[in-house]
Formats: C-alpha cells, sequence, structure tokens
C-alpha cells in the first residue's frame, strides 16, 4: 500500500522517521490487517472503506460538551 497510495506512503514515512524503520513496516501491516478485517466483517470494498473508514485524529464538529 505504501508503494501506491500517497496518504500511506506519507503515514509510513512520518512513522519512519520517528520509530525505527521496522517498526514503522509493522504499524503499516496492522493498519492493513485491521482494514482489511473490518472489509471482510462488513462486506465492504476498497472504495467504500476509504470513503467511510476510520475517522480517528479528525476533529469532531457539532458534538460533545459545549
Amino acid at each position: 500500500m505504501v508503494r501506491f497510495d500517497p496518504e500511506w506512503r506519507r503515514h509510513f514515512l512520518h512513522l519512519a522517521m520517528r520509530r525505527h524503520r521496522a517498526i514503522a513496516k509493522v504499524a503499516m501491516a496492522r493498519k492493513l490487517a485491521v482494514g482489511l478485517y473490518w472489509m471482510w466483517r462488513k462486506k465492504w470494498d476498497y472504495r467504500q472503506m476509504a470513503q467511510f473508514g476510520s475517522h480517528v485524529g479528525q476533529p469532531v464538529t457539532g458534538h460533545g460538551v459545549q
């Protein structure tokens, strides 16, 4: 995925700079495995996963205590 998807490549390079390259590889493999698991579980294809995938780290608007 790192070779074909610019977002994954950016994430991998960021991890590789912060941690060791081997740790970054394992982290990206885990991210891919989790994504594949949920694609299988929800019977989604990649387009659906990319559209409705994880929103971790994105700001939440309109929810929570004000």
